[in-house]
């Protein structure tokens, strides 16, 4: 249930129920990353980060990468970047880490190597609509408009989400080539597409 709050960013209600189990059952591991999140949710960078750390040393040591990566990467993407490629390391199959390290890469125009988590990420949980418009947007940067499309057609993509994500990759490609002639870090957002339809945002989560 608290998982299901959260993907609702319904961040309040997971929060009192959380406590409830806090309560009830004690303070677990499992508990302390769903607070983790919560508080990353909440734009409470510091709470979670320390949260996350604590987890470095237990069996969520993935998940723990994954919201420290996220953390990170907004005043650091380098730093920030290498959490989120130790997540997929030790979490391999996860759609959602595959898909951030992969949104991260792609605004760096590192092209190849976004193209690998996004395409996983992508075929592991074909039904999730930020992977499937995050590899949409990779494919709309790369130039390759007709597999873009025709992925859009089959999954039945209104006109104006794929209006949006042209325009995302057009500012993605601008920005890449200024980051490359300034040489300075380009910004990692958790959310992955703001062109998805509403309600979608926050992909990492």
């Amino acid at each position: 249930m608290i998982r299901q709050l959260i993907a609702k960013d319904r961040l309040y209600a997971a929060l009192a129920h959380l406590q409830a189990r806090e309560q009830e059952f004690g303070v677990s591991d499992e508990l302390r990353l769903l607070r983790a999140d919560i508080l990353r949710k909440m734009n409470d960078y510091a709470g979670a980060r320390a949260l996350y750390e604590q987890l470095l040393n237990t069996p969520y040591v993935g998940q723990a990468h994954h919201g420290l990566g996220l953390v990170i990467a907004r005043d650091d993407l380098a730093a920030g970047q290498s959490h989120l490629e130790q997540a997929v390391t030790l979490v391999p199959t996860d759609a959602r880490m595959r898909n951030d390290l992969g949104y991260a890469l792609l605004r760096q125009g590192q092209l190849a190597e976004a193209r690998l988590q996004l395409a996983t990420a992508y075929q592991l949980d074909e039904a999730n609509e930020l992977n499937r418009n995050n590899y949409i947007l990779l494919l709309l940067v790369e130039g390759n408009d007709r597999k873009a499309a025709r992925i859009a057609a089959d999954n039945q993509i209104n006109a104006g989400v794929m209006r949006g994500l042209r325009q995302q990759a057009q500012t993605i490609t601008g920005s890449t080539a200024a980051a490359i002639t300034d040489q300075r870090p380009m910004p990692v957002r958790e959310m992955p597409s703001q062109a998805s339809s509403p309600g979608v945002g926050g992909g990492g989560g």
